[in-house]
């Protein structure tokens, strides 16, 4: 019933001064939020509940995050933390982790069975933790306490991170360049797969799509797409050698006419259910408009018996990866498939999975266009030559997911180690003619780094306006 202040547009966190006589601590509150311009008062949101913490209590910190992640140690770096939103000014910060089973890129509220790794002062950035296991997930959280009183925060966004599966033991440039304002790329030295002879460097692409009238636009990009990738992964050295495969599967159901369901289809060129990524134009030019019910877990399903029966599946000389396109949430069509069961087909065949779904993305700086599963965020920046930049601490908005989404979409792509992206972007740029190239570039990018992270099994693959680069390289199979 209280206006708590008004808040400037365009502002992702905002922080008003809170009055004794007006809340009390240890006090639970409702908050909703509600946009206002010219023309009047939007409605209100939902409701949120949260409890007023003690006077004096310092802030929370957010999400750590994670680089340099190896065989058998990574780097933790606590968020920029301002010292004037703190109540009493924080002089260090505590680090706890324990093994995770929740798996690698969730981000939660509490720590499961975490314990005190380290302290570290207000002046130090990050902590090297080191005598891991390999192949192993842990949970990382971090509190602030304050000097006087000593008092420490709860723990801030939890987060998880997965140590490599071989020994990688080349180190690139440290590789975050700062543009100003938060602002950063990454940049790392030049690799290529030339002279590792135990990788044969290719790829399956698997472009799982939505056959419903509101992705015409997308159907149409998707040969602009794909030769993006193509050429990304062939700059790296992948598909040079063996070609690169790539296949359209469209997924929809309730076609009109049709006698039965139909829940997802493999979309041929010439016979052929693989092709090269110059017939991905021609296989989307068959993409159905007239979907009415949409399940992505029957396209993935679809797309990966596909792979399989054509005989090139071996994720020993094949990278495989998933990019899956819709603007729906899941509708329950192929009833037998569910979260831990596709997270198991494509964990199982070493397998990325990348989507453009209806959701909304931020830090706690900006919005961005897409997430990945290490908390980085892409933004449109014409500053730079591929047209988009990195901003840390990003994530998906809660809520902002079209229905299921984040449970059923964003939630298993961020834990598989792959990407998630703003539908609404991509449709806008294409239907108003605008230059989808940075936006192709920043997928294509994370794709190749995907792919090429599945080939040598290192960490942190990162692309830049220069070329596809790596942390780190394996010194031995």
């Amino acid at each position: 019933t209280a206006v708590a202040d008004q808040i400037p547009a365009g502002t992702a966190v905002y922080w008003f001064p809170v009055s004794s006589a007006m809340y009390a601590a240890s006090t639970q509150y409702w908050w909703r939020v509600r946009a206002g311009n010219a023309q009047g008062q939007s409605a209100y949101s939902q409701a949120v509940l949260a409890t007023m913490i003690e006077p004096g209590f310092p802030i929370v910190p957010g999400r750590p995050i994670f680089s340099k992640v190896g065989i058998d140690q990574f780097t933790v770096s606590r968020p920029e933390f301002t010292q004037a939103m703190a109540a009493h000014p924080v002089n260090l910060f505590n680090i706890s982790i324990s093994k995770s089973t929740r798996g690698v890129g969730g981000q939660y509220t509490a720590c499961d069975n975490c314990t005190l790794f380290a302290t570290v002062l207000f002046g130090q950035a990050s902590v090297l933790v080191e005598n891991l296991e390999a192949a192993a997930h842990y949970e990382v959280c971090i509190s602030a306490v304050s000097a006087s009183p000593v008092q420490s925060s709860v723990f801030g966004t939890c987060a998880t991170v997965m140590t490599a599966g071989r020994d990688c033991s080349v180190e690139a440039d440290d590789g975050f360049q700062t543009l100003g304002d938060g602002e950063i790329t990454r940049i790392f030295d030049t690799i290529s797969l030339d002279g590792i002879a135990d990788v044969a460097a290719r790829a399956n692409v698997l472009l799982v799509v939505d056959e419903s009238r509101t992705l015409l636009a997308v159907h149409s990009w998707l040969g602009t797409f794909a030769s993006a990738l193509e050429m990304r992964l062939q700059a790296a050295g992948i598909g040079t050698s063996a070609a690169n495969h790539f296949s359209v599967i469209g997924f929809a159901g309730e076609h009109p006419g049709d006698t039965a369901t139909v829940a997802s289809r493999v979309i041929p060129v010439d016979g052929n259910n693989l092709y090269n990524a110059s017939d991905v134009a021609v296989a989307a030019r068959s993409l159905a408009v007239n979907g009415r019910q949409e399940d992505g877990y029957c396209g993935i399903r679809r797309a990966l018996e596909a792979l399989e029966f054509s005989g090139l599946a071996d994720s020993g000389t094949a990278a495989l990866v998933v990019v899956m396109i819709t603007d729906e949430d899941r509708d329950i069509l192929c009833t037998e498939e569910t979260y831990d069961s596709v997270y198991r087909r494509l964990y199982n065949g070493n397998g990325a999975l990348h989507i453009v779904v209806k959701q909304q993305y931020g830090s706690s700086t900006m919005p961005v266009i897409g997430v990945d599963s290490a908390g980085l965020g892409y933004y449109f920046n014409e500053s730079v030559p591929r047209g988009y930049a990195l901003v840390p601490d990003a994530r998906p908005i809660p809520d902002s997911g079209h229905g299921t989404t984040q449970t059923d979409y964003t939630r298993l792509a961020l834990a598989l180690g792959g990407t998630a992206w703003s539908v609404a972007d991509l449709i806008g740029l294409v239907e108003n003619s605008l230059s989808t190239a940075p936006y192709v570039n920043a997928i294509a990018d994370q794709v190749s780094a995907s792919v090429l992270s599945r080939l040598v099994s290192c960490q942190e693959c990162r692309c830049t306006s220069g070329s596809l680069s790596c942390h780190s390289l394996p010194s031995r199979k």
